[in-house]
């Protein structure tokens, strides 16, 4: 049965947690090796304290925007940064430590936001590009089983008569005077797909992976509009970022999306960190 209420949609990822270039608390961590080996501290540095600071003004909007509302908070894949590439950009090549960096945020981020299993909130991971994650998203489901979070590798959620969509992979974004050309015939295609399948097309999709924000629709005649986001992240760019997307924009931030109980639509502007400078990463 389907709870129709004024429901506030937030959907975040690509936290990288355990990267030296991504989001971190603004205070030190400290992490064991071992029973008996030597613990791990960190500092955060200059950008991680930037984005932490955005990370809290986030926090603060979605509590402001989410009163009378339902709240569905969804992470879109690449909780944790992983080891890969050899990079030597870590603060713990441990699973464990880094998903205790993810949950720490993460902690932090739904107690200011006033996130309420009473008041039917909701909480979902979805599985990213598993270099990076491995089962570290499933495990980070399971710190949150008290919150009846949910895990998926593509997530589809009927919200007020509106059908959402979720998964971490999809179309790039795009650069320059082409960016939102490419995502815009992905959605075609998916939207022609359902019709040749009979299956219902959704109302929106919502995808990641690029670390750029971008909002697209494909509008068939007036019968279907099917919307499509790509996210922002909250890693600045990593030596491997600057190799394979060099001068490229890299948002850092997260995206909202209402959806009221007669089933209207209602895309936010991302809150994205405007004071943002690429030189800053590290």
């Amino acid at each position: 049965m389907l709870d129709y209420r004024d429901t506030l949609i937030v959907s975040l990822s690509d936290m990288h947690s355990g990267g030296t270039t991504a989001l971190f608390p603004n205070y030190k961590m400290s992490f064991r090796q071992g029973k008996e080996g030597n613990a791990i501290n960190h500092d955060p540095n200059e950008s991680q304290l930037k984005m932490f600071e955005h990370w809290i003004k986030c926090a603060d909007e979605v509590k402001r925007l989410a009163i009378g509302k339902k709240l569905i908070i969804v992470h879109n894949g690449d909780a944790t940064e992983g080891f890969h590439h050899g990079t030597v950009q870590v603060i713990s090549s441990n699973p464990k430590h880094q998903s205790e960096i993810h949950t720490e945020l993460m902690d932090i981020f739904l107690e200011r936001c006033g996130f309420s299993v009473k008041n039917g909130d909701e909480l979902h991971y979805t599985s990213g590009t598993e270099s990076h994650t491995e089962w570290n998203e499933y495990g980070v489901k399971e710190h949150y089983s008290h919150l009846n979070a949910q895990y998926h590798d593509e997530m589809q959620r009927n919200i007020n008569g509106r059908l959402f969509w979720w998964t971490h992979h999809g179309a790039n974004a795009g650069k320059g005077t082409n960016e939102g050309n490419g995502y815009r015939n992905w959605l075609r295609d998916i939207y022609w797909d359902c019709i040749k399948g009979e299956v219902t097309p959704p109302d929106f999709i919502i995808t990641s992976h690029f670390h750029k924000s971008l909002y697209q629709t494909y509008v068939q005649s007036y019968d279907h509009t099917l919307h499509g986001m790509v996210l922002p992240s909250w890693q600045m760019k990593t030596r491997y970022a600057f190799r394979v997307a060099p001068f490229q924009r890299n948002d850092i931030g997260l995206s909202m999306v209402e959806v009221s109980a007669q089933s209207d639509i209602r895309v936010h502007r991302p809150l994205l960190m405007q004071t943002y400078k690429e030189y800053l990463a590290v």
